[in-house]
C-alpha cells in the first residue's frame, strides 16, 4: 500500500492482511512523523523513487488534483492496483 491519507491510514490499519509499505509527501518532517506513528519503515519525498523501491500490490493516490493523472498512470505502469481520490483529473 502506498501513499494513503489520514483517513485511509486509520481504516487500513484495522484490516487484516493489509500493510502500508510506503508513504510519500514533499514535507519531510510531516512524512517522518506519519511513518513513525503507523510503523511504516519506508517513506519518501519523491513519488517516482517510492514506486521504484517499494514492493506493493496497490497504490492510493491522494496527491494534489493536478497530479492525480500523472501519479495514477505511473502506478498503473508499475502494474499496481490504483485507487484515485476524486477528481481523477482536472480535465
Amino acid at each position: 500500500m502506498l501513499l494513503p491519507q489520514p483517513i485511509h491510514r486509520a481504516i487500513l490499519s484495522k484490516i487484516d492482511n493489509t500493510q502500508i509499505v510506503g508513504l510519500c509527501d514533499v514535507d519531510k518532517s510531516k512524512i517522518k512523523i506519519v511513518a513513525t506513528k503507523y510503523g511504516v519503515k519506508d517513506y519518501f519525498l519523491n513519488y517516482d523513487e517510492m514506486l521504484d523501491k517499494v514492493e506493493a500490490d496497490c497504490c492510493i493516490v491522494c496527491s494534489p488534483n493536478n497530479l492525480h493523472k500523472e501519479h495514477a498512470i505511473k502506478a498503473l505502469n508499475k502494474k499496481l492496483h490504483v485507487l484515485v481520490e476524486k477528481p481523477l483529473a482536472r480535465s
